[in-house]
């Protein structure tokens, strides 16, 4: 049985490399039945013209003939080279095509994962839709009294997704923008937010045929928050803060000393042990700031404790809500990369900000505020698959110039309206714990490139 191109040409596994191969193998061919053709058009030239040289003489006749008979060999000698050379063509023509076509579907992968890529990069993390809070605790509350069976047919993050999409943005860049959505989401609201995940578990459940399972690529969660969360399932941690994060790897870290296969001390300059003695130390001082800044907070946790004592019940009441807040938002802060769902029309509506914003300085109007009273004009987009992610990030491009008006008309609301003083979110300070514990990362580590892009690769490669 001969070589099947088109069964070679159709198998999914195929490479640009083994098809660059081929072609070589083919062009080689192509090369050598080239010479052969031309070889054979010469043949035929110089019979042509013993034919005509053998027709000036006398008794040639027998002559001609056998000359006759010899072009006609040659001519369908040439002919079969000659198709030859069509079908090596033709068959370079479609491993040429094949490749394109490859080509292309890598390109597309690239930039798929480049635009997701750059969705990550987006940080949102210093505002927050309130209503997810309650929503999930709720979704969690509803899935913990179905059945098993019921159980094993949908998860938490599509209900959670389902019922985000339904309801109303609440969105808060300050304390009191979030007590204020707070206390309407699970006061007059909330009996709205338990019928939607009541609706959102009926309509899963029923299932759909075309449902996609992929989950989100892990580069869309490559924002401080995102890469927290992949961290904390890395090192096997239910909850980590970042200021934890490099006292968690030192702990993974084997013991570096240099000695040699019998044990003994490696001879090393006096540059390399000042080199690691200074890395040591900046380890060291880092993990030291943070025990500090925990005890810190501890003492004045525990003032805060003893003065209160003093305070009347109000004062304790107003601490408790201070608490709970911050627990709440450090929860949400974290939720998207470990439930693995990003709210699209979130990370376009922040790209309109950034873009109308460029040069505005934070005193003239705060980023975060604009951003925060768009999204509470437009519906939310939640995703958790990838597919879902692609078709709603086409969606939301296509609305770009929609956002971008909206941004606009809330950058001139939130410039010229009455500001009162607020306290921002508690963002800024875990993004302050991000920076300082990237740059104790990349000493530990000796990465001097470290960054959110190949932050999970470089710490995976190390404990394994």
């Amino acid at each position: 049985m001969g070589f099947n191109l088109d069964q070679f040409l159709s198998n999914k596994e195929l490479s640009v490399a083994e098809l660059d191969e081929f072609s070589v193998s083919l062009e080689l061919d192509l090369t050598e039945i080239k010479r052969n053709y031309a070889y054979a058009i010469a043949n035929l030239k110089r019979i042509e013209i013993q034919i005509k040289e053998a027709a000036k003489g006398e008794d040639q006749k027998q002559h001609i003939v056998g000359l006759q008979q010899k072009y006609a060999s040659f001519a369908s000698s040439a002919n079969a080279i000659k198709k030859q050379i069509s079908v090596i063509e033709t068959n370079l023509m479609k491993v040429g095509k094949k490749k394109a076509s490859i080509q292309r579907k890598v390109k597309k992968v690239i930039d798929e994962k480049g635009l997701n890529k750059t969705l990550g990069l987006i940080n949102s993390s210093l505002l927050i839709n309130v209503i997810e809070y309650p929503v999930i605790q709720e979704a969690r509350s509803q899935i913990h009294n179905l059945s098993q069976e019921a159980k094993q047919k949908i998860t938490l993050v599509e209900v959670v997704a389902y019922a985000l999409n339904r309801l109303p943005s609440m969105y808060a860049s300050t304390k009191d923008g979030y007590r204020h959505h707070h206390n309407t989401a699970t006061g007059e609201f909330y009996p709205k937010i338990i019928e939607t995940v009541r609706r959102a578990i009926r309509v899963l459940l029923v299932g759909d045929p075309l449902h996609d399972s992929s989950d989100i690529p892990d580069e869309v969660f490559c924002d401080p928050p995102g890469l927290l969360s992949r961290l904390c399932q890395l090192f096997d941690r239910k909850q980590m803060r970042w200021k934890e994060v490099p006292s968690v790897l030192h702990s993974l870290m084997p013991d570096y000393s240099n000695v040699d296969l019998q044990g003994e001390p490696l001879p090393e300059t006096k540059n390399s042990f000042l080199s690691r003695k200074d890395k040591v130390s900046d380890i060291t001082s880092y993990l030291k700031r943070s025990k500090l800044r925990s005890v810190a907070s501890n003492s004045n946790n525990n003032s805060d404790d003893d003065f209160s004592s003093n305070l009347s019940w109000k004062s304790e009441a107003k601490e408790a809500e201070r608490a709970e807040m911050q627990q709440q938002i450090f929860q949400i802060y974290t939720l998207k990369g470990k439930l693995k769902y990003i709210n699209v029309t979130e990370k376009f509506i922040m790209v309109a900000t950034l873009h109308l914003m460029a040069g505005i300085t934070s005193d003239e109007v705060d980023l975060v505020e604009v951003a925060a009273h768009a999204l509470n004009y437009f519906p939310q987009t939640y995703v958790t698959t990838e597919r879902g992610l692609t078709l709603l990030r086409q969606k939301s491009y296509a609305k770009l110039p929609e956002y971008i008006e909206q941004v606009r008309k809330s950058f001139a609301r939130v410039k010229y309206s009455t500001r009162l003083l607020s306290e921002p979110l508690y963002f800024a300070e875990f993004n302050l714990e991000y920076q300082e514990a990237m740059t104790a990362l990349a000493t530990m580590l000796d990465r001097d490139d470290l960054s959110p892009d190949n932050l999970i690769d470089v710490i995976k490669t190390f404990i394994e």
